[in-house]
């Protein structure tokens, strides 16, 4: 995709700044508070993923294979739905506020989840609009950037405040709004949004691909969230803290440097299936595989056997004891989870088989659930993660074998014995640092291993990483000639 380097950049200063975030409040707050701060991000997670990941995901699916012809009646549609899905949510939000239903949670909370809500569903879809129909990668990712930014700062000024998680939820709120205004004005929405234009014709398609996706996107958040809504009602806020700070870790350490790829990627994959078929899919998802693995697999290895060095930089001291003994098992959760995001389900997507997800998304909350009750009652935190494994591994099994009934999903074999074999001597390449605590320790040791793992990855000529390079330094000896 053109401007996908911008976009990955973007993605990663982004993820580095989330990242320092977690070292910067699991300083600053007790865990108690940051227990209480997770369990409002779950609630603002699962309200998304009920109400509106399924229509950016829809968007996505629908923006990236359409010619410019499309691209206002698509918007308009998808406009109309946002709005609809917004003072729905909005108004039943108010209801639940209005009753008390949940008495410890105040006023003031409840509209500042509606606030992130808000701001966060604008935010989306205004980029995406810059991103997939005006084509404008440098405001898209510009946009990433300044929310990163924004969001860590002003949630920094507000803890220091004696604001708590409190000021961290409305700094998040305030990162989204002030980027989506200027993106919006710059992005002249407005010009692709008509009355006129709204289709029934269209709306029922995207209903058709995107209503099975409420269901699967609420049970995939449900599944994310469970642990820590059972931790906080078994164990209390106290623990359920220390459980998300390593859990918190673990995602936006591991995860987003995946979810850095699948977004640069994702709308290649659909382009190469409109044009190219199912054939054209498969290739560019061999591609993504391999390049997940590589990034997966050696960091996988590298926090699950030196996990101490990671949890005493990133992590405040309340926290660390807990997060050692969990991080190796959640790294590796978070890896099947991976898998099964970016990789397994993308062709229910591309067919527009999402129906067909709902069953082994039900079967993995419902596992989660049961075991997660049980294995917390019996041995504590420990059972979060047992419940949580579970899961994902019953929905990356199920998943598995419902797609390839319809797709036969290509595995570069070769490839990842190379990539194993490359993380696994990098492993032994690491062990002068074990024991070695602190920042720089900590650096060496992140160096040391990637250019480890780059030469090897060269030397085994990985993906056919060499072909690749040596197409890309003729192209610019090209260019400036």
């Amino acid at each position: 995709m053109r401007g996908g380097f911008s976009i990955f950049i973007a993605l990663t200063i982004s993820g580095v700044l989330n990242f320092a975030a977690i070292a910067l409040y699991s300083r600053l707050l007790a865990p108690s508070e940051y227990g209480a701060y997770a369990v409002i991000l779950s609630t603002v997670a699962m309200v998304l993923g009920f109400a509106f990941s399924w229509v950016e995901l829809s968007f996505l699916r629908f923006a990236s294979g359409a010619d410019r012809v499309e691209h206002t009646n698509i918007v308009s549609n998808f406009a109309t739905l946002y709005a609809v899905l917004l003072l729905f949510v909005l108004g039943l939000l108010s209801i639940v506020c209005w009753a008390n239903i949940f008495t410890t949670v105040s006023i003031i909370i409840w509209l500042i989840i509606m606030a992130v809500i808000v701001a966060e569903v604008i935010f989306i879809a205004v980029t995406n609009h810059a991103r997939l129909i005006r084509e404008d990668l440098t405001l898209y990712s510009t946009s990433l950037v300044a929310r990163s930014v924004l969001a860590f700062s002003l949630g920094w000024y507000f803890v220091t405040l004696d604001y708590s998680y409190a000021g961290i939820i409305v700094a998040s709120a305030i990162s989204f709004t002030v980027p989506a205004f200027v993106v919006a004005f710059r992005g002249h929405i407005w010009r692709d949004i008509r009355l006129v234009s709204i289709r029934y014709s269209l709306l029922r398609d995207i209903g058709h691909f995107g209503i099975p996706l409420v269901l699967v996107m609420v049970v995939q958040s449900a599944i994310s969230a469970t642990d820590r809504f059972l931790l906080v009602g078994m164990l209390g806020t106290e623990v359920t803290g220390q459980y998300a700070a390593s859990q918190d870790f673990v995602v936006k350490l591991f995860i987003f440097l995946l979810a850095i790829i699948h977004k640069v990627v994702y709308p290649i994959v659909v382009k190469e299936f409109e044009d190219n078929g199912i054939e054209g899919a498969q290739s560019q998802l061999k591609l993504n595989l391999t390049l997940i693995l590589a990034i997966s697999i050696p960091t996988l290895f590298a926090m699950a056997m030196y996990t101490e060095n990671f949890i005493e930089v990133i992590l405040g001291i309340e926290f660390r004891a807990v997060a050692v003994s969990l991080v190796p098992y959640q790294v590796f959760i978070a890896f099947i989870n991976c898998i099964t995001m970016f990789y397994l389900i993308v062709p229910f997507h591309l067919l527009k088989k999402t129906k067909l997800l709902i069953v082994p998304s039900l079967i993995a909350l419902l596992g989660n659930l049961i075991v997660g009750y049980l294995a917390i009652r019996a041995w504590g935190v420990y059972g979060a993660v047992l419940g949580s494994f579970v899961a994902y591994s019953l929905y990356f099994l199920l998943s598995f074998a419902r797609g390839r009934q319809f797709f036969r999903l290509p595995v570069p074999k070769l490839d990842a014995i190379k990539i194993l074999f490359s993380a696994t001597i990098m492993t032994f390449i690491l062990l002068p640092f074990e024991g070695q605590l602190g920042l720089w320790p900590l650096v060496g040791l992140v160096l040391t291993g990637f250019v480890s793992f780059t030469l090897l990855s060269l030397t085994l000529n990985t993906g056919g990483i060499r072909e690749f390079l040596s197409m890309r330094l003729l192209k610019v000896k090209i260019n400036d000639n």
